[in-house]
């Protein structure tokens, strides 16, 4: 299970702008505009919904690389 400071440090390095080149990147941009669509959270593609899933989503690519993103 992961702690709470794991949690954290993981979504902060999803942040790094670095990690917008890799391919998990960029599949997970592809696929936030297809999700939840007509969700109140997720309408504005630059709203703070979808770069909180987005982080959340590039986290977990990087915390289990052998399961990733796909």
């Amino acid at each position: 299970m992961l702690s709470m400071i794991m949690c954290a440090q993981l979504v902060a390095k999803a942040s790094d702008p670095r990690y917008r080149q890799s391919p998990a990147y960029q599949q997970i941009d592809k696929d936030l505009s297809r999700t939840f669509p007509t969700h109140v959270a997720y309408e504005d593609r630059e709203g703070e919904g979808i770069r909180m899933l987005r982080r959340v989503l590039l986290a977990y690519s990087l915390h289990n690389p052998n399961v990733g993103y796909w």
